[in-house]
């Protein structure tokens, strides 16, 4: 005769988020959530992307940064660097598409390197446990997106597209990993233990 659960093990799942392995392909499942978290990065965008280009006339793009950075760590961390690429893409093309910045066009590029190395960097990630809560290995994930993949994009837009000097390019470094460092590690573990919570991907 099976006996009832505990209200503990029925209240687990809703309350705790256990990160999960790090695909390097995602599934069927896996790539259709990476294109809904796209979708979603880019609703965000057209309110994100539109403030910048009023305030920095299309030449900054902190909120845009901020934005996509968060969507693509969590894509990257869940559904790895393949799952990060389609998340990224999508929302780019859905961007260009919708002209929400001058800068749009080159927003696919950034996007496709800046989610496919974060991904690369959560499969590394895996001798921390799946079982955990994964802490330690999301805000790895969200600086590295944050420090790491900003170097070249920063430099593409302020040296190769605005033609303004290194120095100018390192200031402009620093103002980006400063804004996004504490908002991009924040949202990101935020929604990707929603996911997790929300039980979708089992």
């Amino acid at each position: 005769m099976e006996t009832a659960p505990k209200p503990e093990e029925v209240m687990k799942p809703a309350t705790v988020a256990r990160m999960v392995k790090t695909p390097w392909v995602p599934n069927t499942r896996g790539v259709i959530a990476a294109l809904l978290l796209g979708v979603a990065m880019d609703l965000v965008a057209q309110v994100a992307e539109r403030l910048d280009t009023a305030f920095f006339a299309g030449t900054a793009v902190p909120f845009g940064y901020v934005n996509a950075a968060t969507w693509m760590t969590v894509a990257a961390l869940l559904y790895g660097p393949i799952g990060g690429i389609i998340a990224g893409v999508t929302q780019g093309v859905l961007s260009a598409i919708t002209a929400t910045s001058p800068l749009s066009p080159v927003f696919i590029f950034w996007n496709f390197y800046q989610a496919g190395s974060t991904g690369v960097v959560a499969v590394l990630l895996q001798p921390m446990k799946p079982g955990r809560s994964g802490l330690v290995r999301q805000l790895v994930a969200a600086e590295f997106m944050n420090f790491a993949t900003s170097l070249w994009w920063t430099y593409h837009l302020i040296v190769l597209i605005l033609g303004l000097p290194l120095a100018v390019w390192f200031t402009t470094y620093l103002f980006y990993v400063g804004f996004g460092a504490i908002p991009i590690a924040l949202f990101a573990i935020a929604i990707s233990r929603a996911i997790l919570r929300s039980g979708v991907l089992r």
